[in-house]
């Protein structure tokens, strides 16, 4: 019987990955939906708007509630290949950070 200490202590890599029933998520998703109403009168959310071009992306800063966590499981494409189990955390946008 050794008395050494591992050499390596991999625990230091077991990361809190959601499961279910009891298989660790593959993939991990965030879902974001919703929409936030703006005020036409509003000569601040006129701006908003126009800064927004087709095409380009932009940077925006929202409010979110989330909504649900839901997950699911894609069997493989045969008996020698695995299934994947992926964690969705879905969000409803309810503010826009201006």
């Amino acid at each position: 019987m050794s008395t050494q200490a591992p050499a390596f202590d991999a625990t230091i890599y077991d990361l809190p990955i959601p499961k279910v029933d009891g298989l660790k998520a593959d993939r991990l998703e965030i879902v974001v939906g919703g929409s936030v109403k703006l005020d036409r009168t509003s000569r601040t959310d006129l701006d908003l708007i126009s800064d927004f071009k087709v095409g380009e992306r932009a940077t925006l800063t929202v409010e979110v509630v989330c909504v649900g966590k839901p997950a699911t499981y894609t069997p493989g494409k045969d008996d020698d290949t695995p299934g994947t189990v992926t964690h969705r955390t879905q969000l409803r946008v309810t503010a826009v950070q201006q």
